[in-house]
């Protein structure tokens, strides 16, 4: 069996797209669910303390959060800022558009990253597109070759499926076995 929780205990967190709904929602029951994670670092577009404003509202105004209020009440902004750091970046920029120290502080520390940054607009400018969902899974890949230790996951938009219309199953592919043949 595989344990999330015991999977997740005591590592650190880098997580793009914490704006969008599967962001939200995957932070909020982590905070709620999993008190093992060890700090979640949360990377949103923008600069200096406008991040961290962004952030608020975004935990503050969300329905993901609710149970959380419910549970820490008045204390809600104290238990966030004990399990996450606010980092100013940018997915879409080299190195996250992070500076130099951030990065170096980020790569010794975190475990794993995840990745939901993405522009999910069905009708967007090709530009930004390409930047957000192109350009900023090669520079989170980039950033975790850069680790000696940290992995990757990359969750994409719930709107690929190729040419296929309706239900699309979802079910693990038979294991491929290597081929000794030349083509």
């Amino acid at each position: 069996m595989i344990s999330i929780r015991e999977t997740l205990a005591g590592k650190h967190i880098l997580l793009t797209g914490a704006s969008g709904f599967l962001g939200k929602v995957w932070l909020a029951m982590v905070l709620q669910h999993f008190p093992q994670v060890g700090r979640i670092y949360v990377l949103l577009r923008g600069k200096g303390r406008g991040v961290r404003e962004r952030f608020e509202k975004i935990v503050n105004e969300s329905p993901a959060f609710k149970p959380l209020h419910e549970a820490y009440d008045g204390r809600m902004n104290e238990f966030v800022s004990q399990r996450v750091e606010v980092v100013a970046g940018d997915v879409s920029q080299p190195n996250l558009g992070i500076d130099a120290e951030t990065e170096a502080r980020l790569l010794r520390d975190v475990d794993i990253v995840l990745n939901f940054a993405g522009l999910v607009d069905f009708n967007p400018d090709m530009r930004e597109a390409l930047a957000s969902n192109v350009d900023g899974a090669l520079h989170v890949a980039e950033f975790i070759e850069k680790s000696d230790h940290a992995v990757m996951l990359h969750v994409s938009t719930c709107y690929v499926a190729g040419h296929r219309d309706g239900f699309v199953e979802e079910a693990p592919l038979p294991k491929r076995t290597r081929s000794t043949t030349k083509r």
